[in-house]
């Protein structure tokens, strides 16, 4: 079959297609990558995600630029190549203002309290972004109706985004001695949690494909192929109470996985081998070659201009600074090295060394007890009153580059 006819039978099945009740000036078949570059797109957002969760400060601000433009380049692509009757991104210009918006203020600020904001602007774009695709319109002879249901597309964009976020969770647990990353329990941890989501997702695949009468038509791509891809995940999943397989394993596999959605909504078959392209392939931070080779839909002038802000700013970057109320993934930063050993100036040196700077200077601890606090070198979580009597986190944490 050469590849336009495969366009057109793909075509048929692909997202969402809806009964039009009588003809109108709105007909035209999405392409049969239209699917995929939602799903891409959810990738991307998956990894900015899981970038913030990890990253400290100082090293997160170049690859979350990088990862946000690569989401509003694959929504740029799927609204060109999706129909006007199928899944499309609605508030396409309002959603890629607001991706500059976020990388505007990192490229400018890049502190703490930015990566936290942006961390929960990725997360609750789960169910936000979705609004734009489960929003459908029916044609008729006098004018255009809209609805709102559940759909494929939503479900594709759900799904790329916790396969993203799984992916690289797993990929900073196989490299756990990397700078600027927490141990790998933590990771591994967050890795397991995406992939239950992703399997949720894809169970949602077949709610959808049940009711094929209504608005939400048939997702064929994804559930009639599913087991090549269902079947790890939930392999992977099942390891996480009887480790069986290595966190190199475990990040091998689920690539694998991103691959196989990819064949399946581009080909309609999880065995063929895509070409590389952003949310399959690429890689997970780096877009150099993208840009490089032309391939975004997006002005490159556009994340130019971020980089260059943001390289200008860590160029001025003072040689000592304070880090306020230190966090990892959210939660306070404990006091001590290890578990409850090793408190105060040696916790406090670590942390500046995984920050890029060579010791501490000056730090403080909270005179009480807090709910929870993290340990740098372990990742452990510290619950006062269920593990330990008490838990005490650092205020802050001076650092020197010398």
């Amino acid at each position: 079959m050469n590849r336009q006819m495969l366009g057109i039978v793909v075509g048929v099945v692909c997202c969402v297609f809806f009964i039009v009740r009588e003809a109108g000036a709105c007909q035209d078949p999405a392409r049969f990558d239209c699917c995929f570059h939602i799903y891409a797109a959810g990738v991307e957002m998956g990894v900015a995600s899981s970038t913030l969760n990890y990253v400290i400060p100082g090293l997160w601000e170049e690859p979350t630029i990088r990862q946000l433009f690569a989401v509003g380049n694959e929504i740029s692509i799927s609204n060109t190549l999706c129909s006007c009757l199928g899944p499309a991104w609605s508030g396409l210009v309002d959603r890629l203002a607001t991706l500059d918006r976020h990388a505007d203020r990192i490229a400018k600020q890049g502190d703490e309290d930015t990566r936290r904001a942006v961390y929960h602007f990725t997360q609750g774009s789960v169910r936000a972004w979705a609004e734009d695709l489960n929003r459908v319109s029916v044609q008729t002879s006098t004018k255009k109706e809209w609805y709102r249901t559940s759909t494929c597309s939503e479900t594709y964009w759900a799904l790329g985004y916790h396969i993203g976020y799984a992916h690289h969770a797993f990929l900073v647990a196989a490299q756990n001695d990397h700078a600027g990353y927490v141990e790998r329990v933590f990771a591994r941890q967050k890795g397991f949690d995406g992939i239950n989501s992703a399997i949720e997702a894809i169970y949602r695949l077949h709610k959808t494909n049940a009711e094929p009468q209504t608005w939400a038509g048939y997702c064929v791509h994804l559930w009639d192929q599913r087991l090549p891809i269902l079947g790890p995940l939930q392999e992977m999943f099942l390891s996480r109470a009887t480790p069986q397989m290595t966190d190199q394993q475990l990040a091998a596999n689920i690539q694998n996985v991103r691959t196989a959605i990819g064949n399946t909504l581009l080909f309609g078959n999880p065995g063929l081998r895509v070409l590389a392209c952003p949310g399959i392939n690429a890689s997970l931070t780096d877009r150099a070659a993208d840009v490089a080779e032309g391939r975004s839909f997006r002005p490159v002038a556009i994340l130019n201009r971020q980089l260059e802000e943001l390289h200008r700013r860590q160029q001025t970057r003072r040689t000592a600074q304070r880090f306020d109320k230190p966090a990892i993934g959210g939660v306070p930063l404990d006091g001590c090295l290890t578990w409850a050993k090793d408190c105060g100036k040696p916790a406090a040196d670590e942390f500046c060394k995984r920050n890029g700077f060579t010791r501490s200077t000056g730090h403080g601890i909270t005179s009480g007890a807090v709910p929870r606090s993290i340990v740098i070198t372990s990742g452990k979580i510290c619950e006062t009153g269920k593990n330990w009597p008490y838990c005490g986190a650092f205020t802050y944490i001076d650092c020197v580059k010398e």
